[in-house]
């Protein structure tokens, strides 16, 4: 049994993938990249956006404080 703990699970960047400086710029790279054709090319996408979303989020924070 899986038992979610406050604080527990954190998002971490895959190093090996870049970041875009914005979504709109991830969204459009993506885009660029249809059709995926293969799962490897799906999971590189994904890292990369994952990547742009932590980094935006972090440019967030930091302007916030």
């Amino acid at each position: 049994m899986l038992i979610h703990q406050p604080n527990q699970l954190q998002a971490k960047e895959f190093t090996l993938f870049p970041a875009k400086d914005s979504i709109d710029e991830a969204v459009n790279y993506c885009n660029s990249k249809m059709p995926i054709e293969d799962s490897q090319t799906l999971f590189s996408l994904l890292a990369m956006y994952h990547n742009t979303l932590l980094k935006q989020n972090e440019n967030q924070n930091l302007s916030s404080n």
